[in-house]
């Protein structure tokens, strides 16, 4: 990333294509020749959670089964706390020793290794179609193609989430500085440049995004670091 004035930000006017997928199989809510808005659905799945075990104490040495006793199936739900293996002791009386740490899915259960597999609940995606356009091709269980016109330009990176809004000047040419207004506000705004304050000035007027054609090194990986932990 260069400190170096912008060389311009590219920007023209075309006939656009843009593809939305989702990350795993699920359903298509759009059909072909629908037209969008950019806070339209257009496809929704069901993303698995990650797998954890559990280690079941003295499992791996109850070779038949007699002593601990696995609560659950496989395909069974249970939640935080619940009770996942007990132990037979004085007068046959089961003592718990073994609770689930998390809500989940039974996935596996491993006498010989000694735990118990649990799947995190899945997480609910929803694909908004980010743009004005229509539906030119359906791709199954995964999204849609969709045709625009539009303007393009191309900043020099992705920083934060996808956002929509009404395109505005924020320069007076392609390598011109970044200068913001309230009438800005909710607007998705391109400049050839910008540094820390007119950023910092954009955000807190509520501005919805930036293009850029360039920004300062220091800037960049502010933004970047800012993006990954959050703060």
């Amino acid at each position: 990333m260069s400190t170096r004035p912008a060389l311009g930000l590219g920007v023209r006017r075309e006939l656009l294509r843009w593809q939305r997928l989702l990350p795993v199989d699920g359903d298509v809510l759009v059909v072909l020749g629908r037209r969008v808005r950019p806070q339209d659905i257009v496809a929704r799945a069901v993303v698995p959670g990650d797998s954890f075990a559990v280690a079941v104490p003295e499992l791996s040495e109850d070779e038949q089964g007699s002593k601990i006793r696995v609560l659950k199936q496989v395909g069974d739900k249970v939640a935080a706390g619940e009770p996942l293996a007990v132990k037979k002791g004085f007068l046959g009386r089961e003592k718990t020793i073994c609770a689930s740490p998390a809500e989940g899915v039974i996935e596996a259960v491993s006498r010989a290794k000694g735990y118990v597999v649990l799947g995190k609940p899945g997480r609910t995606v929803e694909l908004a179609a980010g743009v004005s356009g229509t539906v030119v091709q359906v791709v199954p269980h995964r999204g849609v193609l969709l045709e625009l016109s539009g303007l393009y330009g191309q900043g020099v990176a992705m920083v934060g989430e996808e956002a929509w809004g009404e395109l505005a000047a924020g320069s007076d040419g392609p390598d011109g500085t970044l200068s913001v207004e309230s009438a800005h506000a909710g607007r998705v705004v391109f400049a050839g440049r910008a540094d820390d304050d007119a950023i910092a000035l954009a955000a807190s007027i509520g501005v919805r995004a930036l293009i850029l054609g360039s920004i300062p090194a220091s800037t960049w990986l502010r933004l970047r670091a800012k993006n990954v932990d959050g703060t």
